[in-house]
């Protein structure tokens, strides 16, 4: 990793740093954002509705001078509530210039051959994006080329959490030469009072490995894949991992090895490049190979396929404690219901309203 931007002097940076493209959506709008927007757009929908009324009744029943003018004063603070919740809408779309420690990051990936790529909604399925969570990564440094998916053959960032259930992750993610078993790696070294893991994994999935490297992560696998497991975390691809990445969780899903840490990290700082640095020249490239030479005879009898896994090995039996299906199912009608009534509210008032004043 180059690291010579994140001590360049103030004005080094400030040279370089108009030269950059601006990153749009970079900062993610989190549930407060859907409740402001709910709060402002709400109260303007209510007032259109009493206007319509309001006006309904002034050309039917007629009103005096006074009346029209509170009318007309009330519409153009309505007009001037819409035009300004669409500046705010557009102004808080557009890209914004960077700040000083995000520029010190932004160079150093470009400098070390990851430059910043777009946000993304998530870098792929796995522990630490679960398909509900509404999280996005940034930032986001990668490889090229990128691929058709979306996703480098590296990549590594923060994972920013949108909903309460979920939380802040710095991750790396590394496309393998071939597919793996799901394993997991649960690193002992970031546990507070229990594992900081998201997610709850059926017990006759843990195996234990040779030598004390079960002091430092615990393993899962799914069942009958143990010796599979072995055939991938070799004696050198342990120690590299103890050595190396003490404090990172590993998931091998697919063909993809994630590593996560909790927390985001400040990549304005040496600490976090040095860390992914030494898990990409000295964990990697042992598991890469591992990767390039594995294969699930279980698949070829299933489907024919040697570059495949097995259904049985493709995923391990877990449950997540973020967020369950009843309790998501339940909120999501709840929300729902607040929205519609929010919403369509103030139409049935209009229509209503202005219906009965009308057969008055």
């Amino acid at each position: 990793m180059d690291l010579r931007w994140l001590t360049a002097s103030d004005d080094e940076l400030a040279a370089r740093t108009a030269d950059l493209p601006l990153p749009h959506g970079r900062r993610p709008h989190g549930r407060w954002w859907t409740v402001l927007l709910l709060a402002i757009e709400v109260p303007l929908a209510w007032l259109a509705s009493a206007l319509v009324v309001w006006g309904t009744a002034l050309v039917h029943d007629g009103g005096g001078v006074g009346d029209v003018v509170r009318w007309v004063v009330w519409l153009v603070v309505l007009v001037g509530g819409v035009v300004g919740l669409v500046v705010f809408l557009v102004r808080s779309d557009r890209p914004q210039a960077l700040h000083p420690d995000e520029a010190r990051a932004v160079l150093t990936g470009a400098a070390s051959g990851y430059p910043l790529l777009p946000v993304r909604p998530k870098p792929l399925d796995s522990m630490v994006t679960p398909r509900y969570s509404g999280i996005r990564a940034w930032p986001r440094f990668g490889s090229a080329p990128v691929h058709a998916d979306g996703v480098p053959d590296v990549e590594f960032g923060s994972v920013l959490r949108r909903w309460m259930v979920s939380r802040d992750w710095t991750y790396v993610v590394v496309r393998l030469p071939g597919t793996l078993p799901h394993l997991l790696l649960d690193a002992t070294a970031n546990d507070g009072r229990r594992s900081d893991l998201p997610v709850v994994l059926r017990h006759r999935q843990r195996m234990s490995l040779e030598g004390d490297f079960d002091r430092h992560f615990r393993v899962w696998a799914p069942e009958d894949y143990g010796q599979d497991a072995l055939y991938v975390l070799t004696p050198d691809v342990m120690a590299a991992l103890v050595d190396h990445a003490p404090g990172w969780n590993v998931e091998m899903i697919d063909d993809r090895v994630v590593f996560s840490a909790p927390g985001t990290a400040d990549w304005s700082r040496p600490g976090p490049w040095i860390r992914v640095e030494a898990v990409l020249t000295e964990v990697v490239p042992r598991i890469v190979r591992a990767a390039a030479r594995y294969q699930d005879d279980r698949s070829l009898l299933e489907d024919g396929r040697a570059d495949a896994i097995a259904a049985a090995g493709r995923r391990l039996v877990l449950r997540d404690r973020r967020k369950s299906r009843v309790r998501s199912t339940w909120a999501g009608i709840a929300w729902m219901g607040v929205v519609c009534v929010s919403y369509s509210g103030p139409l049935a008032v209009a229509v209503v309203g202005s219906s009965s004043v009308v057969d008055h």
